[in-house]
């Protein structure tokens, strides 16, 4: 056996790995016992202690499914030959894996010929025919012991289901089987327990026993009676599918009591309704008749129902399948008393009888159906569905196709009855009780709907679900099961209700139990909501659910973003796009307007108010709204002029008719103001007649201005999805930057408090910047893991190095002489330890740097060699930067000539791509002048004293002394006017000064904040002994001692 074997070693674990070839698709494949590759473990381990040889395959034998070989140790001082097969064996020298492929071959009722062609498809050996009929003939004995073992004990339940008053009787249901169609050679007749519903008999009936197969069910029956009357067992009611042979031997032979199964009789009874409801024109009212055409199901229902309550009384089955008729022709009379037919206000749903031809044909059906005329079978309404379940059981093992021997038939017999009494009217296992508990909720809630049973019971239904599920009584998905059928059927008003519980019950949703499983039902719900209502009438209930959206899923959830900056194309707004129109419209408002009756006034204010407005304006305003709905059409050149040219005719109307504060304030109190604000229209209006008072509407220009913004700013942005075409000429950038500030100005001269909208607008846009970044950037979580607290040893005192003489004891802040310059040299204690920090570390690894390039080296990527990075002149020295620090391959001497970077860096990545499996770290390697200052270090620090030692740490003790907050708010109150020295002192500028005493009236209250902020600022430097050396430096030696007590 060839194939190559691939040993990955790490720090404790060894794995194994085979590639197999393509000549490796012939590779003999054999079972193996889990003892066998145990031994041959150990015995291999054993061989190497005692011999330094190596084991070699020599040969390889298959018996079955089981290979035999010899590994031989070729040693010069001796040979040892070890023989192991994948195989333990059994007592009677026969091997366990091929004992066991048989016992699953005839316990499964596979075909002989579906055995072969599935081993030599997969070539896993095959056990020889000699073998199998071998082991078969030893193996039916135990099949027939087993089946009659089933059967006894099914015997004895079915005894045990009854009364005492019936001790010792049974009731049965019997059906035969036969082997094909027409004249079949073998038929099994069966018996089953009417309680316990399993196999209490079988008999097997042949040729050889009656030549006629018609009339091996009587024999076969007779049998079971035999075979019952053995076990002290006798038969209290037989049901059968009414053959009259075994009718006759009932009622003659045996003290049974007859009855036959009633779907069978029915079924016969629907083919002949059927006949007489429908036909060919010509035979209307003759053979059949059309009032009879709807009743064909009914009557059978009808009959189903007056076997099961006729009591046993065979003149009250007869009188009620009489009624049928008299039903049908609206005669209620002699109708149950339960019947719905007897309510007032009941109305028929079928076609009334009112032709005497369909009353004579129905009647004649009805009193000639075996049912009418022999009711005494049937009046105790069984069936014998349970035996015709046993017949499909047995065709997995017997194919009615396939004639077997009588040894093979009676084995496949009995294992269709060991695994139909084994399995028949099992309780529910775990894995099932879930799914049927489901089923049964969901049906409950469909009632609920269909009564209408009202908000609350839906609520507490669904509270219900959820304590089912937590506890595992249903599976973790039905409650979100339960509420989108409950949305699916229910009206929007009791939607919105309804949702009031899913947005109640957020915290659960996003628990451990029900998060994974029920976040899809959640997002697919209310998208299903979301399309159901309407934006504009249902605005309140739309915002609720997409709250409700991003409050449970995290931020960075990319299924609520809109990664490929994807727009509204649907969002079309309509407009009159005729001139004409526009001209007879403005004419008629015209018109109008010297008719109407105004207030002394009120013209003035409207006069003077008003822009003129002509189609023009009209068409170029509304125009704009395509480009804000589409921003990607103005990287091309002629729409982007088309779009200037409008933006700059709006810009100048809104420039030429400025609004102030007064003018606005009027209209605001002369508009009238609607009680009902819940009502909120998103689309625009464009009609003609509004544009003045649009454009002479403050919060409408604003709609607008912003909107220029948005699309300025997408226009600039540098967005992830953009093509290479999507790019502003210098031009086109130069005329929106100009575009940019004239909108702000105008935003700033729109009242009211426009400085302060436009300060409002531009910090959204700047937020909007980074959430553009974000994206760009991969959607990154925000939730960074927790800081691991790490104590840290106390080490050494290390010699001081030029610069440590600036620094204090107690980590005091040390001025640099600007605010910057001393925030930077204050990050960290020391700066060579901060600038060594693992934050530093810029550099990528060999690994993630030549990733890319080695999936382009792959054959299977098809990438022509003139387009792979090592052909680009950046990537190229990029890689010899890196490589120069990371790889040793970089400075190894080679005997070849200078060849070309590319060819050179495929023979890198060559050496790379064989050492990354190996690899634990790749650390950057250090150069020779950082391990002699390390060294230089080491007995630097073994030259200091004693005593310096501890004076230093004594002093380091002191200083990381933390602050409590008692003594922050002492101090507060020590300080009074002298805190804004010490604010100067921990490098506060002034700024923060001012803001401290606007936000707070007492100098306590100022110094407090100051110092709480301090604190958060400098974090593990905001320490007892800084605070003091702050303290003395602006000699304040009083507060110290009133607070620290020193």
């Amino acid at each position: 056996m060839e194939m190559i074997v691939h040993v990955v070693t790490t720090d404790r674990s060894w794995s194994t790995f085979v590639t197999a070839k393509k000549s490796s698709m012939k590779l003999k494949i054999f079972l193996c016992a889990e003892k066998s590759l145990e031994k041959i473990i150990e015995t291999v381990d054993a061989h190497a202690r005692s011999c330094t040889g190596q084991l070699k395959i020599k040969k390889i034998t298959t018996r079955g499914h089981v290979v035999m070989t010899n590994l031989k140790c070729e040693n010069l001082q001796q040979t040892h030959n070890i023989k192991w097969s994948s195989s333990p064996y059994l007592p009677n020298k026969e091997y366990l894996v091929n004992s066991r492929v048989n016992h699953g071959l005839i316990c499964s009722g596979m075909l002989p010929s579906h055995y072969n062609r599935f081993v030599d498809g997969a070539g896993i050996g095959k056990i020889g025919k000699a073998k199998r009929e071998k082991f078969f003939k030893s193996y039916k004995k135990f099949l027939q012991d087993e089946c009659k073992e089933s059967m006894s004990t099914a015997i004895l339940e079915e005894v045990a289901s009854y009364e005492d008053e019936k001790l010792g009787e049974v009731d049965i249901m019997t059906d035969a089987r036969h082997g094909w169609r027409k004249n079949a050679k073998d038929s099994t007749i069966v018996a089953l327990g009417d309680k316990t519903h399993k196999v209490i008999s079988c008999q097997h009936i042949t040729k050889s026993d009656d030549r006629v197969t018609q009339r091996h069910e009587k024999i076969g029956t007779k049998k079971i009676y035999e075979d019952l009357q053995s076990n002290d067992v006798s038969v209290g009611v037989h049901v059968h599918d009414r053959n009259l042979s075994i009718n006759k031997f009932i009622r003659d032979e045996t003290d049974a009591t007859n009855q036959n199964d009633t779907w069978h009789c029915i079924k016969s009874l629907k083919v002949r309704l059927q006949k007489a409801a429908s036909g060919p024109a010509y035979l209307e009212g003759k053979t059949w008749s059309f009032q009879l055409s709807d009743k064909v199901e009914p009557i059978a229902t009808h009959i189903h129902w007056s076997i099961r309550n006729c009591n046993g009384d065979i003149t009250t089955l007869r009188s009620s399948i009489d009624n049928i008729v008299e039903h049908y022709k609206d005669n209620h009379s002699s109708c149950h008393s339960t019947s719905r037919c007897k309510e007032p206000k009941y109305e028929i749903s079928r076609t009334v009888i009112t032709d005497p031809k369909a009353e004579k044909l129905l009647k004649d059906i009805l009193r000639n159906s075996t049912i009418f005329k022999y009711p005494g079978d049937y009046i105790l309404a069984k069936d014998t569905f349970y035996v015709e379940s046993f017949n499909n059981v047995v065709n997995v093992y017997q194919d009615k196709r396939i004639s077997f021997s009588d040894s093979q038939y009676n084995a496949r017999s009995n294992l269709s009855v060991c695994h139909w009494n084994e399995n028949v009217d099992r309780s529910f296992t775990e894995s099932e009780k879930k799914p049927a508990m489901d089923q049964a909720m969901r049906d409950i809630l469909k009632k609920h709907i269909a009564d209408e049973a009202g908000v609350e019971v839906y609520r507490n239904y669904t509270l219900l679900s959820i304590q089912l599920a937590a506890n595992e009584c249903c599976s973790t998905a039905m409650p979100f099961v339960l509420l989108s059928d409950t949305f699916d059927l229910i009206t929007l008003e009791e939607c919105e209700e309804v949702f009031n519980l899913v947005e109640e019950n957020l915290s659960v949703w996003k628990s451990e139990t029900f998060y994974d499983a029920g976040k899809n039902y959640l997002l697919r719900m209310c998208n299903d909501l979301l399309r159901r209502l309407s934006k504009s009438q249902n605005t309140v209930f739309c915002g609720r659910i997409q709250l409700f959206l991003s409050r449970l899923f995290p931020l960075s959830e990319k299924s609520a973003l809109n990664l490929m900056g994807q727009f509204n194309l649907d969002n079309i707004t309509t407009f009159s796009s005729k001139s004409e129109e526009f001209k007879f419209k403005a004419q008629e408002i015209h018109m109008k307007d010297d008719v109407m009756e105004v207030e002394e006034g009120e013209m003035e204010d409207f006069s003077s108010s008003s822009t003129p407005i002509d189609y023009n304006l009209y068409r170029r305003f509304w125009t704009l709204q395509d480009y804000f709905r589409k921003p990607t059409q103005c990287y091309d050149k002629v729409p982007f002029k088309a779009f200037a040219q409008n933006a700059d005719a709006v810009l100048s109307a809104f420039a030429s008719s400025k609004l102030d504060d007064l003018k606005t304030s009027r209209k605001k109190l002369a508009m009238p103001r609607t009680t009902d604000s819940s009502t909120f229209f998103a689309k625009y209006l464009t009609s003609e007649k509004l544009l003045d008072l649009q454009l002479n509407d403050s919060n409408f220009r604003r709609y607008v201005l912003v909107q220029f913004l948005i699309l300025f700013q997408y226009l600039n942005a540098q967005v992830k999805f953009k093509n290479a075409a999507q790019a502003l000429t210098e031009e086109n950038a130069q005329w929106i930057k100009v575009t940019q500030d004239k909108v702000y100005q105008l935003i700033r001269e729109t009242p009211p408090n426009g400085d302060q909208f436009a300060k409002t607008v531009e910090h959204i846009l700047t937020r909007e910047e980074y959430w553009n970044k974000w994206k760009n950037e991969g959607c990154s979580s925000f939730e960074r893991s927790p800081a691991t607290d790490q104590t840290k040893p106390k080490t050494k005192a290390k010699r001081k190095w030029v610069g440590d003489d600036l620094q204090a004891h107690g980590r005091k802040t040390i001025k640099m002489g600007s605010a910057e310059l001393t925030r930077l040299w204050n990050l960290a204690p020391n700066n060579m330890d901060a600038c060594k920090s693992d934050k530093r570390i810029f550099l990528p690894t060999l690994e993630d740097h030549f990733a890319d390039a080695m999936e382009q080296a792959d054959p299977d990527a098809h990438i022509e060699h003139e387009y792979k990075l090592v052909h680009n002149q950046i990537f190229q020295w990029k890689s010899l930067r890196l490589l120069a620090r990371r790889s040793p391959h970089f400075f190894n001497q080679t005997t070849t000539p200078a060849m070309p970077l590319p060819q050179y860096l495929d023979l890198m990545l060559q050496k790379i791509a064989k050492e990354i499996p190996q690899t634990v770290n790749n650390e950057e390697m250090r150069t020779d002048v950082g391990e002699e200052e390390t060294i230089k270090e080491g007995h630097d620090e073994e030259d200091l004293k004693q005593g310096e030692e501890q004076d230093v740490a004594g002093d380091e003790e002191a200083a990381d002394d933390p602050l409590t907050k008692e003594q922050l708010q002492l101090m507060s109150e020590k300080l009074g006017e002298d805190w804004k020295r010490l604010a100067i002192e921990l490098n506060f500028p002034e700024d923060d000064l001012a803001y401290f005493e606007t936000e707070n009236e007492l100098d306590s209250q100022r110094a407090f904040k100051m110092l709480t902020i301090w604190q958060e600022k400098e974090e593990d430097r905001a320490t007892c002994g800084s605070l003091k050396i702050a303290l003395k430096e602006v000699g304040l030696p009083e507060v110290i001692e009133a607070v620290f007590g020193e």
